[in-house]
């Protein structure tokens, strides 16, 4: 039984960790291409993203948006999801909570 739940946890947390790295691509894919216009856009479109993945609640991610200047003075756009992942059962020696944090970085079309 405890492989059983620990395989569940351990797809679940992958799952997570999957939609939370989508959901930064998604967000700044969006601001990327000119679909998002302002950083709220960009954070509903990242949103709407990890609402797609199955079993996590996206309104408890914390979104951010930072803009810079690049090297070559192109303007850049990274998002970063954080979102904290509990497990079904309370393990042992395993932390019950998993703080899950992606961001990625692209060329901005604004």
């Amino acid at each position: 039984m405890f492989v059983l739940i620990g395989g569940v946890d351990l797809a679940r947390g992958f799952t997570a960790l999957s939609g939370v790295q989508s959901a930064a691509r998604g967000g700044a894919e969006a601001a990327a291409l000119g679909r998002a216009t302002t950083d709220a856009d960009t954070i509903a479109a990242a949103r709407d993203d990890l609402d797609r993945t199955p079993g996590v609640d996206a309104s408890l991610a914390a979104i951010s948006v930072t803009r810079a200047i690049g090297p070559s003075g192109e303007q850049l756009v990274t998002v970063t999801v954080h979102y904290t992942f509990r497990t079904v059962v309370a393990w042992p020696v395993v932390p019950n909570a998993v703080v899950l944090d992606r961001s990625t970085t692209m060329r901005s079309a604004r």
